[in-house]
């Protein structure tokens, strides 16, 4: 087997999928004492995450680092070839974060279950924080998806008022073109960014 990938990101992928690589154990695989104790591996101290070396995995296992190396890619390909092995990447939990903003004031809320899932352009009325962002009336601005092992959590940015199809044409345009910049692009909010590519309409 060709070891390929680096030993620090195959760590990493692994610990960050535990609850599939733990579907590995009981298939009689070489690695199986190995896995159990990565998957029992702790990065947080004190509540601060911190990184465990590879040094110390040598140290705690007693098994030299070609083994690790070797053990960990094993690991990930298992991983890699989930229909083979029969891993179940199902995710169970979703979590829906709502990001409310109207000019310099902005809210959020997070709730667990939505009977629909607002998209792209549509519009949303928000009764709850009307008195810090000052409006109740919203669209979908961008929605952006983040997946653990065990939890996917859907960002739904909300901006003000109604969905302009042109903007986010014109926006890629301004950015493409270099009229603002990629800090602009992500960071400035949108009534900032038309006053400077001197569009009168918010």
């Amino acid at each position: 087997m060709e070891l390929k990938y680096s030993t620090k990101e195959l760590l990493r992928d692994i610990k960050n999928m535990k609850a599939f690589a733990k579907q590995l154990l009981g298939k009689e695989k070489n690695y199986e004492q190995f896995l159990k104790y990565v998957l029992k591996l702790n990065y947080y101290k004190d509540g601060v995450y911190t990184p465990i070396s590879i040094k110390e995995i040598q140290h705690e296992t007693g098994l030299k680092y070609p083994i690790i190396r070797k053990y960990l890619h094993q690991i990930y390909e298992d991983l890699l070839g989930n229909d083979e092995n029969q891993i179940d990447f199902s995710v169970q939990k979703v979590e829906y974060t709502f990001f409310l903003h109207y000019f310099d004031e902005s809210a959020y809320f997070t709730v667990n279950h939505l009977p629909v899932v607002p998209r792209v352009g549509e519009q949303v009325e928000i009764p709850y924080f009307k008195a810090k962002v000052g409006t109740v009336s919203f669209h979908v601005d961008s929605i952006y998806y983040t997946f653990t092992d065990e939890l996917q959590t859907v960002d739904i940015y909300l901006s003000p008022g109604k969905y302009n199809h042109y903007w986010p044409k014109r926006k890629d345009e301004a950015y493409l073109k270099g009229e603002i910049t990629l800090h602009e692009y992500f960071s400035v909010k949108d009534y900032s960014l038309k006053e400077k590519l001197k569009l009168d309409r918010w």
